[in-house]
């Protein structure tokens, strides 16, 4: 193959969220990409970083490349190559320094020789908006994203100072994630508003304008740089201090002609600093806005489209290789027989770091008797309140209870006399946090018996060869215990089949029979060591009896919350008047 050819093969993998093939592929690559057009080069480095998949011999090859290529680069390569083959080093975390002050240049050179060829008479304005117009709005955030990622070590000045003023120009056009992903690049390279006044001041403009199309990662991440820009927009805050209404349409959930449609209530997380109050969701020493579970997540979103559309267990591929013919309805009592023999309906289900609960309440539509828990008592009102709403005949009741992972004999603080058949989360791992994963993991396996499914959607923050790559969860953390599959990226919905860093995967998990025996000869020692210390005691204090009391919350303790009515005048004056709608095809 040549390098036109290996480049497409590299990009078709990724477009498809394959890794099958691509070692053979980036070997190839690299021993031709002395031959390749700047194209070529910029095509096959971006397929690799959107596939998550480090390749350093692809990328040094790459890099060398295009180092080596004649001057003037300007002319070698246009705004899309220069912009892309920042983006895909920068986020495989490549820093070769060479490489990048090429990459500077010679988007210094695009601009300024845009700049100089349109000045007219007319004056700066039409001057500026020319100046502007070489790189798109994707293209100059990748580009300065690029350099906010690799810190303030490979930061251009002049670079800057161009990449500011188009910005200042295009912003208008920037749509919500390019707006927060230069707001995030711009704070990464020490803008401020004491020294960019105006420019801080139209980010936070923009993005009041278009609140209601962002969604909770992108309004978070832009807050947060906003706030370290030094940026102080009133009505931006007001705006996002309100609780918002989020609509959704599940057209395989119409259920009685009612189309599928759920409404939620959220809020924007807010800060605990200077609060006092402790993090529930502290992966990774977590800090800035606590109760992140009030807002909706992507990895929420994608496993509850997901789910939706699996009318029966056995209609996924994954889902039913994971079974294994476990779930039969005549071995079941009270399990409506459905395709294939199985079904959801008159099952039960957990769901952990439930937030606003959309899972929850797609799996009571299908038929399960579901119990949404969290750990955060803002959470706690919001969840009870959109179960409430959402949850009501046709659907199958379901209810909310607080749960802490890690805690003691979780199915009695859910007050479940037996394992449930579904066990849902998303986005609940974050980062590299082995304490915290151990928790969930002691969750999962207290809550799982030899038929119970498991189903994760996680957002995949960072590439696998990160350090913080949440993959070592699901690759290494549950291994020992579990079995694992992943739902086919082709099987989630359109606008989430991204691979790699950023993209959604639905993990699929059954405990392993070996797991579950060495569970059960754990409980029997334990049995008996209690046995043992209570007659010890005896004898020691005259039969004070076993020691220990009730579990507090953070112990496992019960705190249930059976859904009720919103009110209609909590928060009245506060809640933003304005929703959401996003429509499911």
């Amino acid at each position: 193959m040549n390098t036109q050819e290996l480049s497409m093969a590299a990009w078709a993998a990724a477009a498809f969220g394959s890794t099958a093939g691509t070692e053979a592929v980036a070997s190839a690559f690299a021993s031709k990409a002395s031959e390749a057009t700047p194209q070529q080069l910029a095509t096959a480095a971006a397929a690799f970083a959107r596939l998550g998949t480090l390749h350093a011999g692809l990328m040094d090859a790459t890099a060398d490349a295009v180092v080596a290529l004649p001057s003037p680069r300007e002319k070698s390569l246009n705004p899309q190559d220069v912009s892309n083959l920042a983006w895909a080093f920068a986020k495989l975390g490549c820093k070769h320094k060479k490489l990048f002050a090429l990459l500077a240049d010679a988007a210094r050179c695009h601009l300024k020789h845009r700049q100089d060829e349109h000045a007219t008479d007319a004056g700066k304005h039409e001057q500026s908006q020319q100046h502007a117009a070489v790189y798109s709005p994707q293209q100059l955030t990748m580009l300065v994203w690029a350099f906010g990622m690799l810190g303030m070590g490979f930061k251009d000045e002049k670079l800057l100072t161009a990449a500011m003023k188009s910005t200042r120009v295009q912003l208008a056009d920037f749509n919500p994630r390019d707006l927060t992903n230069m707001a995030w690049a711009m704070a990464a390279l020490g803008v401020q508003a004491s020294e960019k006044p105006k420019l801080v001041e139209r980010f936070g403009r923009a993005a009041r304008r278009r609140l209601d199309a962002f969604n909770s990662q992108e309004l978070l991440k832009f807050l947060g740089a906003f706030e370290r820009m030094g940026g102080d927009d009133p009505k931006l805050a007001a705006a996002v201090a309100g609780q918002r209404t989020l609509r959704y349409a599940f057209p395989a959930l119409d259920i009685g002609g009612g189309g599928g449609s759920v409404e939620l209530s959220s809020r924007t997380p807010t800060s605990y600093a200077g609060t006092g109050r402790a993090r529930v969701d502290d992966s990774c020493n977590g800090s800035g806005r606590g109760n992140t579970g009030v807002a909706l997540w992507e990895g929420s979103f994608v496993l509850a489209e997901w789910l939706s559309r699996q009318a029966a267990p056995g209609t996924s591929n994954e889902v039913a290789a994971a079974l294994d013919g476990a779930w039969t309805g005549g071995r079941e009592t009270g399990v409506t027989v459905g395709v294939g023999g199985i079904s959801w309906r008159g099952r039960t289900g957990v769901e952990l770091g439930a937030g606003l609960g959309l899972p929850s309440i797609v799996a009571s539509r299908l038929g399960l008797e579901m119990v949404a828990t969290d750990g955060d008592d803002d959470v706690l009102e919001l969840l009870a309140d959109n179960l409430a709403a959402n949850t009501a005949a046709p659907a199958t009741p379901a209810r909310v209870s607080r749960l802490l992972w890690g805690s003691h004999d979780p199915l009695a603080a859910l007050g479940l006399t037996a394992p449930p058949d579904l066990v849902l989360a998303s986005d609940v791992v974050y980062g590299n946090d082995p304490a915290k994963w151990r928790q969930l993991v002691k969750t999962m396996c207290d809550l799982s018996g030899p038929r119970t499914l498991v189903i994760i959607g996680n957002v995949q923050r960072y590439p696998v060869h990160h350090p913080m790559a949440e993959t070592k969860f699901f690759d290494a953390a549950t291994a020992a215990d579990f079995h694992r599959w992943e739902v086919s990226a082709a099987d989630l919905h359109p606008d989430f089949r991204r691979t790699g860093g950023g993209g959604c995967v639905v993990h699929v998990f059954r405990r392993r029979p070996e797991s579950l025996k060495r569970h059960r000869e754990e409980q029997e020692a334990q049995k008996q060591n209690r046995a043992t210390g209570k007659r010890s005691g005896e004898e020691e204090v005259g039969g004070s009896g076993e020691l220990g009391g009730v579990g507090t919350a953070a112990e496992g303790g019960k705190e249930e919350r059976p859904p009720t009515k919103k009110a209609k005048s909590r928060h009245k004056s506060d809640k933003l008047k304005t929703t959401t709608r996003k429509t499911i095809k």
